[in-house]
């Protein structure tokens, strides 16, 4: 899952709608890690994509059931 995308292009209110719809149709992107063992929040952090790290922390902490499904 592209953490962000392009927020220059897309704005942050239309990226991080894409984010929850990514994470509504799959939870489990959340917690999964990718080949460099980074969740996608600390991959956002890593790209020094600060709000849409804010954003999956944030959004981890409010559907705490969503990465259990």
């Amino acid at each position: 899952m592209a953490a962000g995308g392009n927020v220059d292009g897309w704005g942050l209110e239309k990226t991080h709608n894409m984010l929850r719809l990514i994470l509504e149709a799959e939870p489990a992107l959340l917690t999964a890690r990718n080949g460099m063992n980074k969740t996608a929040a600390e991959w956002a952090k890593h790209e020094k994509k600060r709000q849409s790290a804010q954003f999956l922390s944030h959004y981890a902490t409010m559907n705490p059931g969503l990465s259990g499904r």
